[in-house]
C-alpha cells in the first residue's frame, strides 16, 4: 500500500513539472534520446510502454564493457545473471525480482526467465551465458510476461536482439580487442546487397583469454575463454508486403572448466562423504606429493585452485531461425516464426576442490528445441491487437556420472570404481501448445486499456537409467530406474489501464500472471515406478508506474512499483545433508514487492548522468512440509529468497566531447549488489560489492576508425557468481564449500573500422 500511495504521489508531482522553470547549467540543445524497444512484439516508444523494461543499444553495451550477459548483472537493478551448477558460464542462471531459473544442471529444470534471440524462445539454460557479437539491443522485461511470451517467463524475459540484413548498401566492421590474461578477440560483420530483392548479414567472431584462476597441481588456469562463433542472416523481400528472413548461428567453446576454487574445507574433522572414512593412505600420499593433506588445503588465495582433477567444460550451440511477415493489408499482418536449436554440453567438474578424489561429475547433455508461432496483428482506429499459437517439441538426453572417494574405495578393496551415483535421463520430452491474444483499446485521447490471454498445456516424459555401483562408468552399463510422465495447464493474463497524463508524462497500473510448467524430478525416492512430479509455479503482479520526459526532453525519470504473489514457488532442495544431489519441490508461498527506477540528465550537450535502482523486499509467507529426511529445513518462514538483494544500482557517467580533429567520448560506471543468499538451506552469502568500470573512446572525423581503453572492475572487488556449501553432519558430510569467483580487473584496448 505504502508502494502505490508513493507512485501516485509522484504523478500528481511530476504531472506539473511544465510549470516548473528549467535549471539554467542545461544547454538548451541537450536532451535525452527516445528510446524505441519491442517488448509488446511491436515497436513503440519506451516512454510509452506499460512494462518495467530496460534496453541497451550496441553503443550503449560497447561503452560500458559488456561482452557476455554475465556482464549486465551489475548494470541491472532487481536482476542477477551468473553460471550454474558447476558448469562456470556453459550453464545460465538468470534472477530477475529474486525469481529466478535455479542452480541446478538438469533437463527437468525450468526457467523463469525466458531468454530469446530475435523471435527464437532459446529454451533451456545450456551456453545461454551468450555473448555480445553485433547486437542491435537487448531488453530486460522485469515482471510476469505470460501473455505474449508465455511459458517459463514468470520472473521476465531477456530479449537479445542482433543487427539484421538490409538494402541500404554494403556496409561492415570489423575490431581487435587485446587485455590482460591474454584476452585476443576479433569481430567481424557485414552487410551485403545481394539484388534489389535479397541481402545478407554475416557475422563472426573469435574470442579468448587466459584463465584467472591459477590450479596450482595442475597448472591450467581455470576460466578461461575459448570461443569460435558466427552467424549468418538473409532477407528475402519478393513484394513491398513481404519479408522471408532465415537465420543461422553457431557457436563453439572448448575451455579447462570451471574457476571452481575450495574456500572452506575440512569442516567435518574426522569425517568422510556417505558414511566412508578418508584413507590414510590417500592422505599421505598427497602430503608426500604436495605438501598437504585434504584438511590443510590452502583457502587464502581466492584465485588458487588446488584440485587435481583435469578439468574441462566444452559446449556447441547450432540456430536456426526462418520468419515470415505479411503484410495483409495496411491494417493487418500474418507472421510466422518457426525455430530449430541443438545444443551439445560435454563438462567434467570437481566438486570438493581439493586433491583428494572425493567427489567428481561428469555431464554429457544433448537438448534438442523446435518452436512454431503464428501471429495475426492489426489495428483500427482506435485499437491494436495480436493473437496467435505457440507449439514447443523439446527432447533432452543427459548422462551423468558422480564419482565419490574414488581412492578410498580402491585402497580399501571396495570397488575399483568409487561410490558412484550416475544416471542415464533419455530422454526427457516436452511437448507445449498455447493460444494468446492481447488487444489495447483507446477510452478517450488519455486513457487507453489492454487485456491479454494465454493458455498454455505442457506435457512430459521422462524415461531415466541407473548407473549401478562396481561396474564400469559407461553409459553401456545402466540399468532401467524410472518412467515418469505428467502435464499441467494454466490460463495466464494482462490487464492493464494506461493514461497519458502530458505529452512528457505516462502511467499505467497492471495486473499480470506468469506461469512456470510444472516438471518431473530425475533423483530422489522412487513411488510407483517413477520420481514423480512437481507443480507448476503461478505469480500474480501488480504494477504502477510513471514514465516522464521532463525539463524539455533533458530529464528522464521512470518509476516502477511492484507488488508479486507468489504460489508453488519451485526451488531446488538438497535432498540428503552434505550431499550434491538435488531435487526439485514447490516452496508455498511467497511475497515481492519493490521499487525501480531509472533517471537519466542530460547536465549538459555533453555530459549525460544515469542512475538505475532498485529496492526488493521478499519473503517466504509459507513453507509446507518437504520431503526431506534431515532435521536441515532448507527455507523456514520470513526467509528472504535467492538471488534478492535488499538494494540494487547502478551509475554512469557519458562524456562526449566534440573536436575538430574527430571526437572523444567517456564513461566512468559503477553497480552494486547488498549482501543475498545464492542456495537454500546452505551457506551461500555473498556479501555486498560494487563494479568499477570505465571506458575511453576516439573516434576519427569520418567515423571510420575507433581507437578505445578500458577497464572492468577497476577497485579488483572479491566476490562469487556462484557459491555451494556442501556441509551438513560429522561423518556424512563433504564438509566443504565451492565458490566460483567473478572476475578480478580486466583493462585493455580495442581498434575498430568500420567499412
Amino acid at each position: 500500500m505504502r508502494i502505490t500511495v508513493f507512485l501516485l504521489a509522484m504523478i500528481t508531482l511530476i504531472g506539473g513539472t511544465s510549470v516548473i522553470s528549467v535549471p539554467r547549467v542545461m544547454a538548451a540543445d541537450a536532451v535525452i534520446e527516445e528510446v524505441v524497444v519491442t517488448a509488446r512484439k511491436r515497436q513503440e516508444n519506451l516512454q510509452e510502454t506499460p512494462v518495467s523494461v530496460m534496453a541497451f543499444s550496441s553503443e550503449e553495451l560497447e561503452r560500458v564493457n559488456v561482452n557476455d550477459l554475465i556482464d549486465l548483472s551489475t548494470k541491472l537493478p532487481n536482476v542477477n545473471i551468473a553460471g550454474a551448477g558447476g558448469a562456470g558460464t556453459n550453464n545460465a542462471s538468470f534472477y530477475i525480482r529474486g525469481l529466478g531459473s535455479g542452480s541446478r544442471n538438469s533437463p527437468n529444470s525450468e526457467n523463469s526467465v525466458g531468454l530469446y534471440i530475435d523471435d527464437a524462445y532459446y529454451g533451456k539454460t545450456d551456453g545461454a551465458i551468450l555473448d555480445v557479437v553485433d547486437v542491435e539491443r537487448i531488453e530486460v522485461l522485469r515482471g510476469p510476461q505470460g501473455t505474449l511470451f508465455g511459458r517459463n517467463s514468470t520472473a521476465g524475459a531477456i530479449r537479445y536482439i542482433t543487427k539484421k540484413p538490409h538494402f541500404s548498401g554494403n556496409d561492415g566492421s570489423f575490431s581487435v580487442t587485446a587485455g590482460n590474461y591474454s584476452r585476443a578477440d576479433v569481430k567481424a560483420a557485414g552487410n551485403i546487397v545481394l539484388s534489389d530483392t535479397a541481402a545478407a548479414r554475416l557475422t563472426f567472431a573469435s574470442l579468448n583469454s587466459d584463465g584467472y584462476v591459477d590450479n596450482r597441481l595442475t597448472g591450467k588456469d581455470l576460466g578461461d575463454r575459448d570461443t569460435i562463433a558466427g552467424r549468418a542472416a538473409f532477407l528475402f523481400r519478393p513484394s513491398d508486403r513481404l519479408d522471408v528472413s532465415f537465420n543461422v548461428d553457431y557457436a563453439e567453446t572448448d575451455t579447462n572448466g570451471a574457476p571452481s576454487v575450495a574456500t572452506l574445507v575440512n569442516a567435518t574433522p574426522n569425517g568422510g562423504i556417505w558414511f566412508a572414512p578418508f584413507a590414510g593412505v590417500e592422505d599421505a600420499e598427497n602430503l608426500a606429493a604436495y605438501g598437504f593433506s585434504h584438511a590443510d588445503t590452502p583457502t587464502n588465495d581466492f584465485f588458487d585452485s588446488y584440485s587435481a582433477e583435469d578439468t574441462y567444460s566444452k559446449r556447441e550451440s547450432l540456430g536456426m531461425n526462418l520468419v515470415f511477415d505479411y503484410e495483409i493489408s495496411d491494417s493487418m499482418s500474418f507472421k510466422s516464426a518457426t525455430t530449430y536449436r541443438n545444443m551439445d554440453t560435454d563438462v567434467f567438474y570437481d566438486m570438493d576442490g581439493v586433491a583428494a578424489e572425493l567427489a567428481t561429475r561428469t555431464m554429457e547433455r544433448e537438448i534438442d528445441v523446435f518452436t512454431q508461432e503464428f501471429q495475426l496483428s492489426g489495428s483500427r482506429e482506435n485499437a491494436e491487437w495480436v493473437a496467435g499459437i505457440f507449439y514447443l517439441n523439446e527432447e533432452a538426453e543427459a548422462f551423468q556420472d558422480d564419482i565419490r572417494m574414488l581412492n578410498d574405495f580402491v585402497i580399501n578393496n571396495i570397488s575399483p570404481y568409487g561410490l558412484q551415483g550416475g544416471q542415464l535421463v533419455d530422454s526427457h520430452d516436452t511437448t507445449s501448445m498455447a493460444i494468446f491474444g492481447q488487444a489495447t483499446f483507446d477510452l478517450s485521447d488519455a486513457l487507453a486499456l489492454t487485456t491479454g490471454l494465454r493458455y498454455t498445456k505442457d506435457e512430459k516424459d521422462q524415461t531415466v537409467f541407473n548407473l549401478p555401483s562396481n561396474v564400469p562408468q559407461i553409459r553401456a552399463s545402466v540399468v532401467p530406474e524410472a518412467d515418469d510422465s505428467d502435464s499441467w495447464s494454466a490460463p495466464t493474463g494482462r490487464l492493464s489501464l494506461e493514461w497519458t497524463v502530458s505529452d512528457d508524462v505516462f502511467t499505467y497500473a497492471s495486473y499480470s500472471r506468469g506461469f512456470r510448467a510444472g516438471g518431473i524430478n530425475d533423483e530422489g525416492a522412487i513411488v510407483n515406478g517413477g520420481f514423480g512430479s512437481f507443480d507448476e509455479e503461478i505469480i500474480d503482479s501488480f504494477e504502477v508506474g510513471i514514465r516522464s520526459d521532463l525539463f524539455d526532453n533533458r530529464v528522464r525519470l521512470n518509476l516502477t512499483a511492484f507488488v508479486m504473489d507468489a504460489t508453488d514457488l519451485q526451488f531446488t532442495v538438497v535432498l540428503e545433508p552434505g550431499q550434491p544431489d538435488t531435487v526439485i519441490q514447490n516452496a508455498g508461498e511467497a511475497k515481492i514487492q519493490g521499487i525501480e527506477a531509472e533517471l537519466a540528465i542530460a547536465l549538459s550537450q555533453y555530459v549525460t548522468f544515469n542512475l538505475d535502482m532498485g529496492i526488493l523486499d521478499t519473503e517466504f509467507e509459507k513453507v509446507p512440509p518437504l520431503d526431506r529426511s534431515d532435521a536441515l529445513k532448507p527455507i523456514l518462514e520470513g526467509d528472504s529468497l535467492t538471488h534478492a538483494p535488499d538494494l540494487s544500482y547502478n551509475a554512469s557517467l557519458d562524456i562526449d566531447v566534440p573536436m575538430s580533429n574527430g571526437s572523444l567520448s567517456a564513461n566512468i560506471n559503477y553497480g552494486w549488489k547488498d549482501d543475498y543468499s545464492m542456495f537454500p538451506g546452505v551457506e551461500s552469502e555473498q556479501d555486498s560489492y560494487g563494479l568499477l568500470g570505465a571506458n575511453v573512446s576516439y573516434e576519427t572525423p569520418d567515423g571510420k576508425w575507433k581507437f578505445s581503453v578500458f577497464g572492468t572492475n577497476l577497485t579488483d572487488e572479491e566476490y562469487a557468481n556462484i557459491i555451494m556449501d556442501i556441509g551438513g553432519t560429522a561423518g556424512v558430510a563433504l564438509g566443504f564449500r565451492m565458490e566460483e569467483p567473478g572476475r578480478p580487473r580486466e583493462y585493455g584496448v580495442s581498434v575498430t573500422y568500420h567499412l
